[in-house]
């Protein structure tokens, strides 16, 4: 996936490794997203932490191996984290 190039603030503040992690390049766009670095790894895919560049905060973006079969599956988590409660 090829996304918008960095405009030169965000050059700055994101490391831009030259190594690809899964499919997507440290440094590479996915919308508002700035990939960062992996944070994990698991049977269904890879965990990034990217810049949300409309929010200016980091953030976990989950990439399924297989988007079909993962999709049941990610909405089960969606379904379980939007039941949690915080006091915070």
């Amino acid at each position: 996936m090829s996304g918008q190039p960095l405009t030169s603030s965000q050059k700055d503040t994101v490391p831009l490794p030259d190594r690809i992690v899964g499919a997507f390049a440290m440094g590479e766009r996915i919308g508002d997203l700035v990939l960062r670095s992996v944070l994990g790894e698991g049977g269904m895919g890879m965990v990034y932490e990217a810049l949300d560049t409309r929010l200016q905060r980091s953030v976990a973006v989950k990439v399924p191996r297989d988007a079909g079969l993962a999709a049941e599956q990610l909405l089960s988590e969606a379904r379980a984290l939007a039941s949690m409660r915080h006091p915070g």
